[in-house]
């Protein structure tokens, strides 16, 4: 499946984003060619490219600009060593990888097989979608979550990815984050159409307007390395806390008792389920004791 689009290198969106990280006239391996537009601006600021794509299509299209194409899965073994037929180093200034990660079966493999094809100083460049935009927030409230068309949950997607997933798989490769950027949607931007209008007040205010629900795709630079946390993106300093209220079996008191005001997967998270779980058990002993008594 080819992806047609046209490349606008002074436009806001990711491929225009990354592009604006790589120097002219360096070697690139660029992963997922489409229809080549991207091959042919590369090879206009005098950059040596090459191409892996898994459809023949593609390659074709990106053979008048790419120095050599290799038409492989990229989930597969022995695109690497094609790359280096004929005394081809295999050393690379940048290696674009943009929208490619969710389409494989294993992306944490194929990280760490770009590493070593890195020259010194060398940099991975990175686009991905964003799972937790505001329309997909707002769906699962509304029990839904639909695979269709292109997008944050294009069928062909196998693997969904946060700012904090992908990081930790640069840093489990063995790669370490230089900077991150983004792409921006509102929810009825999106193919979502989402009106945030009907959601609940609290929710619509924690999915308001602000890169960190907002956020369509991450971009992220990095270089081999090491990094024990992955950093926070500079866009989600001073991240907005959302209001979560839980479920899982609790007393109407214990709910009453305990708003819980938290960044998504932050510490105080873990914080607060633990005063809820004990919140809920004094209340779920309260009531099997009554029981036991023969107390309605």
């Amino acid at each position: 499946m080819i992806y047609r689009r046209s490349f606008d290198p002074a436009s806001g969106d990711s491929l225009a984003r990354l592009s604006r990280w790589i120097r002219p006239g360096t070697n690139v391996l660029e992963l997922g060619a489409a229809a080549g537009y991207f091959t042919e601006w590369l090879k206009q600021q005098g950059a040596s490219v090459d191409v892996v794509d898994i459809d023949p299509e593609a390659g074709r299209a990106a053979e008048p600009f790419a120095r050599r194409v290799v038409v492989a899965d990229l989930d597969a073994d022995g695109w690497e060593a094609r790359l280096a037929e004929g005394g081809n180093a295999c050393a690379y200034d940048f290696i674009v990888c943009a929208d490619v990660l969710e389409h494989l079966r294993d992306g944490a493999r194929l990280l760490a097989r770009l590493r070593p094809l890195l020259a010194p100083g060398g940099e991975l460049l990175l686009s991905v979608p964003n799972v937790a935009h505001a329309a997909i927030i707002a769906g699962l409230f509304d029990d839904r979550f639909e695979y269709g068309g292109e997008g944050l949950l294009d069928p062909t997607h196998l693997h969904l990815y946060t700012w904090r997933s992908v990081g930790e798989r640069l840093r489990d490769a063995g790669f370490r984050i230089l900077d991150w950027d983004a792409t921006e949607l509102t929810p009825y931007a999106t193919e979502f159409r989402t009106r945030v209008e009907a959601l609940a007040p609290a929710l619509r205010d924690a999915l308001g307007a602000g890169t960190r629900h907002h956020a369509y795709q991450w971009l992220v630079r990095a270089t081999p390395g090491t990094m024990r946390d992955v950093p926070v993106p500079k866009a989600l300093e001073g991240a907005e806390r959302v209001p979560v209220r839980l479920l899982p079996g609790a007393t109407r008191e214990a709910l009453t008792a305990i708003s819980l005001q938290t960044q998504i997967g932050g510490p105080r998270l873990l914080h607060h389920f633990s005063r809820l779980r004990k919140c809920w058990t004094r209340g779920h002993g309260r009531r099997t004791s009554a029981r036991k008594s023969g107390k309605s």
